[in-house]
């Protein structure tokens, strides 16, 4: 039982850090182009897959100019990118709701 308390801290400690790199200044206009590109509640996912993956080549830049591809068989990589598209999940359907809301005026009204 120790041993799972342990993942599951690794895990959860995991997410909070990816989610907070999403926080930083690159990771949030990555979610804000994001935001302004989703057309609909349905591209959310896709749209935070995207920007995920544009994260983490960002993260890392310098391990791919140097010709190498990130260690994709480690567990850290893989619980860094969940992270990243958790984050990206709440962040973009927040900004994407603020600019529902704000926009929604700009719907035309269907005659009955």
């Amino acid at each position: 039982m120790d041993q799972v308390n342990s993942y599951l801290g690794q895990a959860i400690s995991a997410l909070q850090s990816g989610f907070l790199k999403v926080n930083e200044p690159a990771g949030l206009v990555i979610a804000l182009i994001a935001a302004i590109l989703v057309s609909s509640w349905r591209n959310l996912v896709p749209m935070a897959l995207l920007a995920t993956v544009v994260l983490v080549g960002i993260k890392n830049l310098p391990t791919l100019q140097s010709g190498h591809l990130p260690n994709f068989t480690q567990t850290g990589f893989w619980t860094q990118a969940g992270g990243y598209l958790l984050g990206y999940l709440i962040i973009i359907a927040v900004f994407f709701g603020l600019k529902s809301m704000l926009f929604r005026g700009g719907r035309t009204a269907k005659a009955h």
